[in-house]
């Protein structure tokens, strides 16, 4: 089951959300709102509904201009089918039953509960009798008009009769008419809606009243209005336009993006015109550097001046960071970028490697969500040189090595990496090139200067991306034969072996323990011994 809030007066008139059962749904006029709500006298986020078992519960969300329920301020309360939910000048009607509904009019005042029934019955027998006037009589006792009074309010007055008395023998009613310059403001009564200008003939019981206008735009109008018994007379009011303010942002460096109470406005130099007069929280973000946030007072009919000095986001702040949240893959990609910029390309290497195993075994901690498209994004900016330059052509070049030789190391360590493919394979095409050429080149490399260790473990991380597993064999023993020494490619070659264990592949294990036991023999650094004695420990379970 389903329900309606649909928009029966303000800016959207006629707009409607549908909220479900069990769901929750934010109203305001931020970009996180479920039901945008384009009014500006509503707050970013303004209130919150939720549909459970039990009922419509709404909640205000420390709103400056309140939220109201069938004309009363609530910060939480039920909300009965049929409700009238205002939010600045718009109203939004709550529609159990949509289907089975007819939406209030925006100018009408329904009458309410059992006296609207009883009423409602009257007086459709009324007519049927053909006492049209008799109807009118039983439902809202003699008509009568209004006034204003000395300028402070509204008077409606009107013969004094013991007619005077409406049905179930209350004071009786009387209508006034209510218009404004400009027309389609909003017009409560006693804090309730009663409809948007012009509203002729407005039913209002006898006795003491608040009167309120307003739209957007302008200032609020409030006024006493008194159901009294003297001449009539029309109500009408010239709203005044309201007194604004403005912000004016700029920036060191420029081209800041600002947001405005969370809403994005634009980026610097910037000048926010027709603001509130008011406090609002101010943000300025721009990558690369620290986000600037302060709270900043518009004053009427002044500009607010705001200029901001970004402070670079520091290589110290990430690392900091990843000592508290070590699989966060945003931060390494971010720390990679600044490392870059500096040329330190080792460093840049090993932090975008960790975010790509990390994204890989799916432990990302990143908020919101996971990173691995951006890490992509960022993996083709770095090596294409684009978007952003970060040094000569030379550097460039050297930049790219550094990403072939990343990426191939993590073929030879997660050979069955789905992500690890895709991320290289979609790279490498973007560049113009395929993973097989890419092999290729290091192979002639490798041929070339046969004791550069670096070209054939390249070599043979772009075979295995390419899934050419025999062609990978044979260069790593190759590079085993070149380098006979270096236990570098025995490790390689027994994690390639480790890889046939895993799928089952005959001898895997054996040549995998052969490997990695000549390795061993020629390894002179203790902590390279220990990873080499832990892969063994997985040749053997």
């Amino acid at each position: 089951m389903s329900v309606l809030l649909r928009i029966i007066d303000g800016p959207q008139a006629g707009a409607s959300y549908e909220l479900r059962e069990g769901h929750r749904a934010v109203l305001g006029r931020g970009d996180r709102s479920d039901f945008h709500i384009l009014d500006s006298w509503a707050s970013r986020l303004h209130c919150a509904i939720t549909y459970r078992p039990d009922g419509l519960i709404v909640e205000d969300l420390n709103t400056k201009n309140g939220t109201f329920v069938n004309g009363k301020q609530v910060d939480k309360a039920r909300l009965p089918d049929g409700s009238l939910l205002q939010l600045g000048t718009t109203t939004v009607q709550v529609l159990v039953q949509p289907t089975r509904r007819t939406v209030v009019a925006a100018a009408a005042l329904p009458l309410r509960g059992r006296a609207a029934r009883v009423a409602a019955t009257l007086a459709a027998a009324a007519v049927l009798l053909g006492g049209a006037a008799i109807a009118a009589f039983l439902v809202f006792g003699p008509r009568g008009h209004a006034r204003p009074q000395g300028g402070h309010g509204v008077t409606w007055e009107s013969p004094k009769s013991p007619r005077g008395w409406g049905l179930f023998g209350s004071a009786s009613r009387g209508s006034v008419d209510i218009t404004t310059e400009p027309p389609g403001a909003t017009v409560f009564v006693d804090d309730e809606f009663r409809g948007q200008t012009p509203l002729p003939n407005l039913e209002v019981a006898a006795g003491e009243h608040s009167l309120r206008i307003q739209k957007a735009g302008y200032e609020v109008h409030r006024a006493p209005l008194s159901i009294g018994g003297r001449a009539p007379g029309p109500v009408h009011v010239v709203l005044k336009p309201a007194q604004r303010g403005s912000l004016s942002v700029t920036s060191k460096p420029d081209g800041a993006s600002v947001h405005l109470d969370g809403e994005y406005k634009g980026k610097t130099p910037l000048t926010i015109e027709e603001l509130e007069p008011g406090t609002y929280t101010l943000r300025l973000v721009k990558e690369n550097f620290a986000d600037w946030e302060r709270t900043v007072t518009v004053a009427t009919r002044e500009c607010a001046m705001v200029d901001a000095t970004l402070g670079r986001r520091e290589v110290a702040y990430y690392e900091a960071e990843l000592k508290k949240d070590p699989n966060n893959v945003s931060y390494h990609t971010e720390v990679a970028h600044l490392y870059l910029l500096e040329q330190k390309v080792e460093a840049c290497m090993a932090h975008l490697a960790q975010a790509i195993e990390i994204t890989s075994a799916d432990r990302d901690t990143s908020r919101p969500g996971p990173y691995a498209a951006r890490l992509q994004q960022m993996l083709a900016k770095i090596y294409n040189d684009d978007h952003f330059r970060y040094g000569d052509a030379a550097f460039v070049a050297k930049v790219q090595a550094a990403v072939d030789a990343m990426l191939a190391e993590l073929a030879g360590r997660l050979p069955d990496s789905s992500f690890i493919h895709a991320t290289a394979q979609t790279l490498y095409k973007r560049a113009g090139t395929s993973l097989r050429e890419k092999a290729a080149a290091y192979q002639r490399k490798a041929k070339a200067q046969p004791t550069e260790l670096s070209h054939y473990l390249t070599a043979a991380g772009f075979l295995l991306l390419a899934h050419e597993q025999a062609s990978a064999e044979a260069v790593l023993r190759s590079a085993c034969e070149a380098n006979a020494a270096d236990h570098r490619p025995y490790v390689a070659l027994g994690r390639f072996y480790l890889g046939w264990k895993r799928r089952g592949v005959s001898g895997g294990r054996e040549k995998a323990v052969q490997a990695l036991n000549a390795a061993l023999q020629r390894c002179k650094d203790e902590a390279a011994k220990e990873e080499i004695r832990r892969l063994l420990g997985d040749s053997t379970n």
